[in-house]
């Protein structure tokens, strides 16, 4: 039989009881006394079964507790020397779809968490910031120890052991989206695990925002992956024409070919357009603004009469945006670790790219 321990929701039970600190209050204990002697006695002076008893069952309590929530237990302070608490590290899963409520509530994630949050504290640098990217991070740490596996696809941090569709890139979820798989996890927390949690938040939304960069490196950003945005949202458009467009003998292959190219775009444009937003705000979305980039780019590839050779000039100018931001921001040190990941993975699937429409050419 495998080991009862105590889940969250059970210990925030526990913890808003009449006496959530295990003992009662001096004048708590002089009431009771006085309105039951033998509770004294028994109390000063208890037989040695009795001692036995309480010693077995206190340590079976404390040792099913993770040592953040024996720290919380003793010194609610001690959590604020977390860089990120274990609860922050999974409340982000939960969030990005990448652990159900479920899930997040096992002791392999909690211990795993837990982990990752003390090894942040024992290397993080005190005058470095801790942005998304490095929490997205620690994420992975989290979940690849707890046994799962998540990796990076399309420059998406994805959990590659289950998928919600056929897409391997499709972002995992069980069952409601993770807005609600968050919630449900969270209402089950200690208080003090929501008050941190809120704190971290409201300390953090201008971070989380602008990702620690400053007006000028926040401009170059914006540059660059406006008009890498408005190349793939073109690319993906034109490989999809080019899905319904393809005939002759090589029909059915081609199709196939096109289809596999347009959805393998599909994934990177949300998620360039997730980290522009964060880097810059919603204004660098802006759609007539894309519509003339788009519309640009569209003209200089369509020129191309051949589907393929068509193919093969987007790839090329996409991997020249590609090259140039990652060269330029890593000059200007504009380049965040989130980023400059985003950038070689997306630069190493449009090569992949290149050598499909090239082997139909040869």
């Amino acid at each position: 039989m495998s080991k009862s321990l105590l889940l969250p929701s059970e210990i925030a039970r526990l913890r808003s009881a009449k006496y959530p600190r295990g003992e009662m209050s001096p004048p708590e204990k002089k009431k009771l006394f006085e309105e039951n002697p033998e509770f004294k006695e028994m109390n000063e002076n208890p037989p040695p079964e009795v001692v036995k008893v309480m010693d077995e069952m206190q340590k079976k309590a404390y040792a099913q507790l993770l040592p953040s929530e024996r720290v919380a237990l003793e010194n609610k302070k001690a959590r604020y020397l977390y860089v990120v608490t274990p609860e922050q590290i999974i409340a982000r899963a939960l969030m990005n779809r990448l652990l159900s409520s479920a899930e997040a509530n096992t002791r392999e994630v909690r211990q795993s968490a837990e982990n990752e949050a003390e090894r942040l504290a024992e290397s993080w640098p005190e005058d470095e910031g801790f942005g998304s990217s490095d929490m997205t991070y620690s994420v992975q740490n989290m979940l690849n120890n707890a046994g799962f596996k998540a990796d990076f696809v399309g420059g998406r941090l994805q959990r590659l052991d289950k998928v919600a569709s056929q897409k391997l890139n499709a972002r995992f979820h069980e069952g409601p989206k993770g807005e609600k798989e968050f919630k449900a996890w969270m209402k089950n927390q200690p208080k003090e695990v929501q008050e941190d949690w809120d704190k971290y938040n409201e300390e953090n939304k201008d971070k989380f925002k602008t990702a620690y960069l400053d007006p000028a490196q926040g401009e170059a950003t914006k540059h660059f992956l406006t008009h890498i945005l408005a190349a793939l949202r073109a690319q993906y458009l034109m490989y999809q024409t080019a899905h319904w467009q393809t005939k002759g003998l090589a029909y059915y292959g081609n199709h196939l070919l096109f289809q596999r190219l347009y959805e393998s775009v599909e994934s990177e444009i949300d998620a360039v357009a997730e980290k522009l937003v964060g880097y810059t705000g919603v204004s660098s979305v802006h759609l007539p603004d894309q519509m003339v980039l788009m519309q640009a780019y569209c003209s200089r590839w369509c020129s191309v009469e051949d589907l393929h050779l068509r193919g093969l000039q987007s790839e090329k100018d996409i991997q020249n945006l590609l090259k140039t931001a990652y060269e330029s921001l890593k000059a200007q040190d504009s380049l965040t670790l989130g980023l400059d990941d985003w950038l070689m993975a997306t630069a190493s699937s449009h090569e992949s790219h290149t050598y499909l429409l090239q082997q139909v050419l040869a």
